[in-house]
């Protein structure tokens, strides 16, 4: 979340909102029991996707090929080691399920991050999308990233503190901040709107700048040196007493530099306190600057084509302060002008900020009663999202995204409570992820997204949607996904039977009024008994349903709502949780939730819900060995290959099919993904860029996640996934598709035994393996045992060839 034009405008004010810290290695020796300053330590609380993102955008590894997550892991390893060895102290902070009044600017997001540079990419020729700067252009961040990085800081946990919120982490992350005495890092200028007691400032991502002395790295060469000069009539906001070099800027430290014990942190810290008093408002007034200005919730026209991103900050402060101090002036004139009757309060100082804004936009037009009270309630429905949440209330049972049983479950509400309790235990320790979390408390899920052909039906429905089918019913049986559009809709069909008006007989009709010839050529007469009887059949069907339900002692039907892409744009598809009463693991002897069954009960069902409880992946799923981190990709690898195998079976149309078989994996693909994963040393070469072995990434992808939710909704992690995500190295995957390895090696074998066992021939054929003939065959034609008689030429050599009667 962040103010728009916020951080344009703190660049260009920097000298006056802004101060700094520097930061040296501190001494190692130093007393646990003396004070922070005395070891120069700080606390600070870390926004954990700007960080993210952040190390991510400056690391230089390449995203094409589909991430390189153990790379990108030992970036974020080397930037909080690099961090701690100055003295900082982090707590990183990541955000929970999105509000649900942030869901268009998510969905505008994923357009604008994923599916655009997607679209221009596939629309972009080979050679010219290749290049870095296309690249740099259309660059999409890693579907995995997210899991792969937060299992690296929990293996760190004994060193700094990881925390996932609810919802929303901004309000919460300064919260915290106060609640320590620390500052905040991150790249949202909402860290400086929002303040609490404590809390002592804001620290950009992109604003720090590593250094080293002189003395320690470059004696004698002053070809490089690096030293900040200032005007003696000018106070320096940067005093800096020794010579220094300058090495990177960011999060990042020197990659190239021998002696990291000496490196120097310099940081640019801005205070709400600060902007406030540049503003002449009040601290407690400045998120009602950022709802006027615009951020995530919130967007207004309130400014002039021509105006910069920084000029319309300055004047809406200007507006905002204005009308305060006339509020505040205790002139009578000045005050009747703002309030609307009695003293004049917020929401007064609100619509009369609006009103002068809307009328120096253009001063020819005068806005209504009603278009200022518009304006009004959006500005404090959007202040209203920088609410503080104190840490103590983290996961109340009244907050907003907090997990709530359907009406269905109530029969059984301490399985429920059961349920949810291990569910915010497996929350609050990092694996149960926040959109699984989404998907249980309110039934909408965004699966993650990544590039891909857009002409192709989008992975995430294609081979991710069935598994989050089954993890829907699991769901819907544990007391999740809350009912809400079967409800909906039967309640409009009942209102819609009530409005139609009764018949009374003793009423006279116009027959001839009531049936005239131009009402009988323009419309139906049978329309309205088509309707009932429409209606009809559906209020059956889901009584007939509701009937087989009750006796299953199933919960009512659900209605899930996923964002996926349709073509070229996010579309919202709300799916029907069906098939309840067909569940293998759920009948009348066998009713308790699969959340609450032991352990080797919800093991059959993750592995028999992805058709691959064999015996061969059923020992590396029990094996406590190395090859045990391999096991997702191994189901990875089974569920993509009869997934497609079964899309294709089921399609008769001719066209379709062969379509359908060109999407099936090869022999020598698979052979490729598994020597991958078997290959520890990384090829410093980057592989050609292939539209194929995109969309085969994009498939393994959408797989992996998908399967590593069932895992979490089974409560089966980490005995499933752990640290497999990292395993994965797009570019590796995609050397061994264009190089066609073919693994060797024990290792390989028992993968290749493991992903190919009881499947059957799901490969599609190799190009040039069809038929028995070779190309020079095909090109030279039959052979004739006769030889060919030399024909004349010319005209004799024409007419010979005419046939004689």
């Amino acid at each position: 979340m962040g103010v728009k034009g916020l951080t344009t405008y703190f660049k260009d004010h920097r000298h006056q909102l802004s101060h700094t810290i520097e930061l040296k290695p501190r001494n190692l020796d130093d007393s646990a029991n003396t004070s922070l300053e005395a070891r120069q330590e700080i606390r600070v609380v870390v926004d954990g996707w700007s960080l993210l993102y952040s190390i991510y955008n400056l690391s230089g590894e390449p995203w094409v090929y589909g991430g390189e997550y153990e790379a990108l892991c030992r970036h974020v390893e080397s930037v909080l080691q690099s961090w701690m060895r100055v003295g900082i102290l982090p707590t990183i902070v990541f955000d929970g399920p999105t509000p649900p009044l942030k869901y268009p600017t998510l969905t505008t997001r994923i357009q604008d991050n994923f599916i655009r540079p997607a679209n221009l990419f596939f629309r972009t020729s080979p050679v010219a999308r290749s290049t870095p700067r296309s690249l740099a252009e259309t660059r999409i961040s890693p579907p995995l990233a997210f899991s792969a990085i937060l299992s690296k800081l929990l293996s760190m946990a004994s060193e700094l503190d990881v925390e996932i919120t609810q919802g929303e982490a901004d309000s919460y992350i300064v919260s915290l901040a106060g609640k320590l005495g620390a500052y905040v890092i991150g790249n949202d200028s909402d860290f400086v709107v929002l303040n609490s007691e404590g809390y002592l400032g804001f620290i950009p991502l992109d604003e720090m700048l590593w250094w080293v002395s002189e003395s320690s790295t470059l004696k004698g060469d002053e070809s490089d040196e690096f030293q900040i000069v200032t005007k003696k009539k000018q106070k320096s906001k940067m005093k800096v007493k020794e010579s220094r070099v300058t090495l990177g800027n960011g999060p990042l430290p020197p990659s190239a530099t021998e002696e990291l014990m000496e490196l120097s942190l310099v940081l640019t810290v801005y205070e709400p306190s600060t902007l406030a008093t540049h503003f002449a408002l009040p601290t407690s007034l400045l998120p009602l600057l950022g709802a006027f200005i615009g951020n995530d919730y919130s967007s207004f026209d309130f400014f002039r084509s021509n105006e910069t991103a920084v000029n319309r900050v300055k004047r809406m402060a200007d507006t905002l302060s204005s009308v305060l101090k006339d509020a505040q002036s205790g002139d009578p004139k000045k005050t009747r002008k703002i309030a609307r009757g009695g003293e004049a309060g917020v929401i007064d100082v609100i619509g009369t900020t609006a009103e002068r804004l809307l009328q120096w936009r253009d001063p020819r037009f005068s806005p209504t009663t009603g278009e200022i009270d518009k304006i009004t309630e959006a500005v404090v429905q959007s202040t209203l999202q920088y609410a503080l949440i104190h840490p103590e209330s983290l996961f109340s049972d009244d907050d907003d995204g907090s997990v709530r049983a359907n009406s269905s479950s109530q029969r059984s509400n301490s399985a429920f409570e059961e349920i949810k309790s291990m569910y915010l235990h497996g929350y609050h320790s990092g694996v149960f992820h926040p959109r699984l979390m989404e998907l249980f408390s309110r039934g909408i899920c965004f699966p993650t997204l990544f590039l891909e052909d857009p002409d192709r039906e989008c992975c995430a429905r294609s081979i991710g949607r069935p598994i989050r089918e089954q993890i829907w019913k699991i769901f819907v049986i544990g007391g999740g996904i809350p009912d809400r559009s079967i409800k909906s809709n039967e309640l409009h069909i009942d209102q819609e039977l009530e409005e139609e008006p009764q018949e009374d007989d003793d009423e006279l009709v116009d027959v001839v009024e009531e049936y005239s010839d131009e009402e009988s050529s323009d419309e139906d007469p049978l329309a309205v008994l088509r309707g009932r009887l429409q209606r009809l059949s559906f209020s059956d069907a889901a009584q007939g349903a509701n009937e087989a339900n009750e006796h299953m002692d199933l919960p009512q039907r659900r209605i899930v709502t996923e964002y996926v892409r349709r073509g070229a744009r996010v579309a919202a598809e709300d799916c029907e949780v069906s098939g309840m009463e067909n569940l293998f693991w759920y009948d009348e002897d066998h009713r308790i939730p699969a959340q609450l069954r032991p352990l080797s009960e919800r093991l059959y069902i993750f592995l028999k819900v992805l058709h691959s409880d064999t015996p061969t992946v059923r020992a590396m799923a029990e094996e406590a060995s190395d090859i045990k981190d391999k096991l997702l990709w191994v189901l990875v690898h089974r569920w993509v290959l009869q997934t497609l195998h079964t899309r294709a079976e089921g399609v008769e149309d001719g066209n379709r099919r062969r379509e359908r078989e060109k999407e099936k994996w090869t022999r020598a693909e698979s052979e490729a993904f598994l020597s991958s994963l078997c290959e520890e040393q990384e090829n410093t070469e980057l592989p050609p860029i292939k539209e194929r072995a995109i969309q085969l990434t994009a498939q393994v992808a959408a797989a992996a996640e998908a399967i590593a939710w069932l895992a979490q909704a089974l409560l089966l992690m980490p005995l499933i996934v752990g640290e497999a995500e990292r395993l994965f190295s797009g570019r590796r995957f995609h050397a061994a598709l264009s190089q066609r390895h073919k693994g060797i090696g024990e290792q390989f074998q028992r993968l290749y035994q493991a992903s190919t066992e009881n499947l059957g021939n799901v490969f599609s054929e190799e190009k040039g393996k069809r038929g028995k003939k070779t190309r020079k065959e095909i090109r030279d034609g039959p052979k004739s045992s006769q030889r060919t008689q030399p024909q004349p030429s010319g005209m004799f050599g024409a007419l010979a060839g005419l046939d004689t009667d």
